[in-house]
This record gives C-alpha cells, structure tokens and sequence, in this order.
C-alpha cells in the first residue's frame, strides 16, 4: 500500500504577509523612501503605525518636493550644511518634523533660534512661528521683541479696510504683548527716577542697546574685586612659635612667660651644659639664657 508524504506545516514566523523594508511618501508628485526600521525609531507615532499595517501603500503628503527633500536629507545625515540646522531649512524641518512626530527636531531649531543666528525672521514672524510649532523660550524672546517695538506695528483704525496681522488675531498673543509692554514701560520708569537719567537721551541707539542699558541701569554695580591676602609676618609670636634655632638679631624680644613651656624635672636648671648640648637644645640659647639669667639675679637678691 502506497502511502502519500505527508504535507508540511507552515513555520511559525513565516506566516502572514511580508513587510515591506522602505516607506514611500508622495510629496509634491516626488516619492521619497525612508526604511522601515529608520523611520520607526526616529518617530514613536509612525512605530505604532508600522506595527499595525506591515504592507503599508504610498503615503501622500500636502507640501512642497523640495522641502520635504530637505527635511529627508537632514533626517538620514546628509553631508554639509543639509545635515545642519541652517536659516534655509529651520522652517521646513518644524514644519515636516510636527507632521511626521519626530520630536527631537523642534529642540534643535529652538536652539539654532536661540543662539542668535541670522534666521532672516522679523520679530512678529518669530512671535507666529513660535505660537504655531509650540516654542515657549522663542515665544518669550520674541514677545520681548514685538513688545519694544510696538511703535513699528500697524494697528488699522477703526472702519478701515485694514486687516489686522494673523498674529494678532489671537486674544491670548495680544494680551501677552500689550502685558510685556506695560512691564518695560515701568522698568525704564523705575530706572529714570532711580538713577534721573532721561530716556529720551538714549533713544538713538538700536532697540538692543537700549535694553541691554535699561537691564545694566537696573542691576547693582560690580563690586571691587577682593584685596590679595597680606604676606603674614612670621616674626610674629602670634602666628608662630619657632624653634629656638631661627632665633635671630632681629628676632622680637618676649618675656619668657609667654613661651611654652616644657616638661622639666627637678634640678633641670642646674644641669650641665654638656646635656642641653647632647639634646639639641644648648645652654646657650636665647630661651635658656634669659632664664638662666633671671634665675640668678633672683638668688643673688635672696642672698642680699
């Protein structure tokens, strides 16, 4: 009897469709691909959507080819200045690094931002871009900015055709800006009667300049720097007690009581020489000798 083979299982990990190794993303009528595995650790978000949908079609995104291109080659660490934060790709990179959920990207242009780079952004375009993408240090600096420079914005009288700017249209903004304004009203107030200096005599330097003058009129002056510690006199009883042999010609004459004083043993005074010299401590030093002296002058007035 002719038995037919028997059929093979399908092993464990090899069912279920394959996945795909790269993403395609349709931006502008361009497809750009990015690896699976790249993209899922630079994006949390786009993880768990890859996890779900292993075969996923080409995405397509609203925006312009060349943006997302750069956007592409900063994420994949292009050569040059296209690996860099710049002031060319600073608005591109906020915008695509939202859209796909890298959140890393919005720190990097906050700082580029920060260290004073040439972004070529006015303050109110600063103060828009700062509001949309969620920068809060950029949002403060540049509602600083707006707010010294509320003479240069264009507020449209009532019944005109004007429009306000789109950043204004934001109870919030406004409130922040008129709020920042009052303050630095006061402060240069609080600084004109403080040090009686008109501000009116200043208003020819930049808006920089003034700020920076108002903060330093503000602040206390530099204290002096501190005096170099004084040579201590070493002569001085007070500091030291030398040994006897640095004695000198020059050295200050005390009173014996004021040294210290060491074990002696009776009959110690009226040793010979030769032991102090056998100690290292002679007979004929300064210490012994005064005592010594005072020790005889004192029997020979007994003896009177």
């Amino acid at each position: 009897m002719v038995t037919s083979p028997a059929r093979r299982m399908p092993l464990p990990f090899a069912q279920g469709p394959r996945e795909a190794r790269t993403v395609t993303f349709m931006v502008g009528g361009q497809a750009f691909e990015l690896p699976r595995p790249f993209l899922a650790i630079h994006s949390p978000e786009w993880a768990k959507r890859l996890a779900e949908e292993p075969q996923m079609p080409p995405v397509e995104l609203e925006g312009e080819a060349d943006s997302f291109g750069a956007f592409v080659a900063f994420l994949t660490g292009a050569d040059g200045d296209a690996g860099e934060v710049t002031a060319e790709n600073v608005l591109p990179l906020l915008h695509w690094g939202r859209e796909l959920g890298v959140d890393y990207i919005s720190g990097q242009c906050e700082a580029f931002l920060l260290t004073g780079h040439a972004s070529g952004l006015e303050p109110v375009e600063l103060l828009e871009v700062a509001s949309r993408y969620d920068l809060p240090l950029i949002y403060a600096r540049a509602t600083e900015a707006v707010a010294q420079g509320m003479h240069h914005v264009k507020v449209p009288e009532d019944g005109s055709q004007e429009s306000v700017p789109e950043i204004f249209r934001s109870t919030e903004i406004r409130e922040d800006t008129v709020r920042t304004h009052l303050a630095m009203g006061t402060l240069v107030h609080d600084v004109e009667q403080q040090k009686r200096h008109r501000f009116a005599d200043h208003t020819r330097l930049r808006d920089p300049e003034q700020k920076a003058r108002v903060i330093w009129k503000t602040r206390r002056r530099q204290q002096p720097a501190p005096e170099p510690p004084k040579d201590p006199d070493w002569r001085c009883t007070q500091a030291v007690w030398p040994h006897h042999s640095m004695y000198g010609e020059e050295w200050t004459v005390v009173p014996a009581e004021t040294q210290p004083n060491r074990f002696r043993s009776f009959g110690g005074f009226a040793r010979s020489a030769d032991f102090y010299a056998g100690t290292g401590d002679g007979a004929d030093s300064g210490l012994h000798t005064s005592t010594r002296t005072a020790t005889e002058g004192e029997a020979a007035s007994v003896a009177d």
